[in-house]
Formats: structure tokens, C-alpha cells, sequence
């Protein structure tokens, strides 16, 4: 009888135990990977924001990820993009990714077109377009 009632206790404390883990692991796997990504590209939002505005301290908010795609540079395999150039030797990915932010104080969206086609694989700003906010 006491083994019995230990092992219930046992079991019990299992269960008790797995059910904080399991809850605190909600976020998907794809939001904390553009977490990562926006956390990356965050130096490059902020300094495009202080050039467009001309504020030394852009507040900005409700940054996301819109749209990502890549293509190979300078492949002389398959030189079907032959007349980029490429930051590495025999081709480099580089991936566009489209950032939308809220700028709080314009009451405006930026979008923002960044990619890493420059030489050391950064990301900057190739495209920039505001829109008014719609109420």
C-alpha cells in the first residue's frame, strides 16, 4: 500500500514538474527566429530611421519581417545572375528581407528593402518607402 501511494506522489511530482516547461515554451519556433533576425538587424533599422527623420533618437515600434528572398551572386556554374557581383568567390547568397516599422512620432509605416550584398555579408538599406498611417 505505501509503495502504491509513492508511486502516485512520484508520478504526481512528474506531472507537476512538466506542466511549467511545457507552458513556457508556447512561442513558435518561426517568431523566435525573426525575433533573431530583427534583433540582428536592429543597428541597421535605428541608423536608417536617424538619417530619414534626422532625430538623434528614432522611437519607432511594431517591427516585422514582410517579406524574405534570396538569390546566388556572381555563380560561375550557373551564371544565370553573371552581372552582379559577388562577395565571394564562386557566388554568395544574399537575401533581400522587407522590414516594416511603425514610426511612432510621424505617424507613419517604413518599409525598408535590406540585404547583404555588400562585401562582409552586412545588412543595408537598399530600398526605403513611408506611408501614411491609416486610422
Amino acid at each position: 500500500m505505501n509503495q502504491r501511494i509513492l508511486s502516485c506522489i512520484f508520478i504526481l511530482m512528474i506531472l507537476l514538474t512538466a506542466i511549467p516547461q511545457a507552458s513556457a515554451n508556447t512561442e513558435s519556433r518561426a517568431y523566435l527566429l525573426e525575433q533573431a533576425l530583427l534583433q540582428q538587424l536592429h543597428a541597421t533599422i535605428y541608423q536608417s530611421l536617424q538619417e530619414l527623420y534626422q532625430e538623434e533618437y528614432p522611437q519607432f515600434d511594431e517591427v516585422k519581417i514582410i517579406n524574405i528572398e534570396s538569390y546566388i551572386t556572381g555563380n560561375i556554374l550557373f551564371p544565370t545572375d553573371a552581372g552582379r557581383k559577388a562577395s565571394a568567390s564562386g557566388g554568395a547568397t544574399v537575401y533581400n528581407i522587407t522590414v516594416e516599422v511603425k514610426a511612432i512620432h510621424h505617424d507613419e509605416i517604413v518599409q525598408m528593402v535590406m540585404n547583404n550584398e555588400q562585401e562582409g555579408y552586412m545588412y543595408t538599406v537598399k530600398d526605403l518607402k513611408t506611408r501614411k498611417l491609416v486610422d
